[in-house]
């Protein structure tokens, strides 16, 4: 099923695999690792709790969002750092570190008309660049939510379960990072 079309503020997470330009110094390599990122990003999409997220995966990367047009839910930033978990988690448990950026704002997605030959999809917004410009900055193998200091309470409540988890980012970009991989916030 395509991803419908979209126009709102909601959570968009910017996805990318770590180290894929050394990879594709030998393309076997490169194709397994995407193979490994399309597969788990499908793996996730088919479990009913991530219905209202919408993934569209190209080249290396994965751009997700949460589609909250038809509902008003406080639990869309622990829905998007839920599907993110599983994402890193699984692509860990393969050898592959991907590094995550979430950020809330605007964002559009358009299916557009498509002739045979020629895929367009149509995004933007200020959540989609904010996510996409501050991946690089961020920290190998981390998902960080980008905010403004007076937007980090706010940010730890909308969190729901993970907010304990969620500590001040140390370096690179403004924002609370997600330590996904412990299991109590004093490792983090």
């Amino acid at each position: 099923m395509p991803i419908s079309n979209f126009s709102g503020n909601t959570y968009v997470a910017f996805s990318d695999l770590n180290g894929f330009k050394e990879m594709m110094r030998n393309h076997q390599n490169a194709a397994k690792a995407l193979d490994k990122l399309y597969n788990t990003v499908y793996k996730l999409k088919n479990k009913p709790e991530y219905f209202r997220i919408q993934t569209l995966a190209i080249s290396d990367c994965a751009i997700s969002f949460i589609n909250n047009s038809n509902t008003n839910n406080t639990s869309d930033l622990q829905s998007i750092l839920q599907f993110l978990k599983g994402l890193h988690t699984e692509m860990l448990s393969a050898d592959y570190l991907i590094t995550s950026s979430v950020a809330y704002g605007q964002f559009s997605y358009q299916e557009r008309i498509e002739i045979r030959g020629l895929e367009k999809n149509m995004l933007y917004g200020n959540a989609y660049l904010n996510a996409y410009l501050n991946n690089e900055k961020s920290p190998e193998g981390s998902i960080v939510i980008i905010c403004e200091e007076g937007e980090k309470s706010n940010m730890r409540q909308e969190s729901g379960q993970y907010s304990e988890f969620l500590k001040n980012i140390r370096r690179g970009v403004k924002g609370l990072q997600f330590f996904w991989a412990v299991s109590s916030a004093s490792e983090g």
